[in-house]
This record gives structure tokens, sequence and C-alpha cells, in this order.
């Protein structure tokens, strides 16, 4: 857990990190299409570079208080990524982590689900 481990024990390190969802979706989409990327929790540290170093490619990007590289999102088409950011309000939304969220992606819509934990999606919205 929290970007530890690698299928086993080996740690990504941050090369292959930032290189990893480029690499799995050139196989698999066109380079013409562009993806909408789904990130929770640590999956930003994968998912948050592809959009950082590829923003030409997302149509969208959703985390799921997701981990923020902010080293990857020095471009400022980053700034135009339509961005849902899904928080539960017991993971504290107004933490530092969901303000650079706000601040990295100025283009936002934030959901905070009432009640809910790290993992909002788990808590049922009825």
């Amino acid at each position: 857990g929290f970007g530890t481990r690698k299928s086993g024990m080996v740690r990504l390190d941050t090369n292959a990190r930032s290189t990893y969802l480029a690499n799995l979706l050139e196989k698999m989409v066109p380079a013409n299409e562009r993806v909408v990327i789904v990130a929770a929790s640590m999956g930003g540290t994968i998912a948050s570079p592809f959009v950082g170093w590829h923003s030409e490619r997302v149509a969208g990007y959703v985390t799921i208080a997701a981990q923020l590289e902010t080293e990857y999102m020095k471009s400022t088409r980053v700034q135009s990524v339509p961005t849902l950011i899904l928080w539960g309000s017991d993971d504290h939304p107004d933490s530092a982590k969901a303000l650079a969220t706000k601040r990295t992606f100025p283009n936002h819509q934030m959901v905070i689900f009432p009640d809910a934990p790290h993992p909002c999606y788990l808590k049922d919205p009825g």
C-alpha cells in the first residue's frame, strides 16, 4: 500500500510511474483519441504524471482523493483539463492535498460525499 509496492515487494521508481500509463494507453488507444483518466488515492502517482505530461490526450480527469505528483504539473495545458474531484467529508476535503488539487486543476468541480471516508465511493449516496 501507499505506493510502495509493484505486484509484490518492488516499488515503482519515479520514471516508471511517470511512463506506465502512457505506455499502456499507447497499446490500447489510438494516438488521436482522448481518454478520461480516473485515479483513486495512491493511483494518482501513476495518473497525475500522465495528465501533466500528456494533457492533450486527456478529455477529463476524475480524482478520488488521489495523490498529486506536482513535479509533473508544470504544463499550463493541465489547467484546462476538465477535472472532477471526489472527496469524502471524513477525509478532510479542506486539507492541503485537496487545496493543491483544486489549485492545480482550476477547471474543476468538487463533490464532497457527506459522512464518507477516504474511499468515498464505498459510501452509499442514497
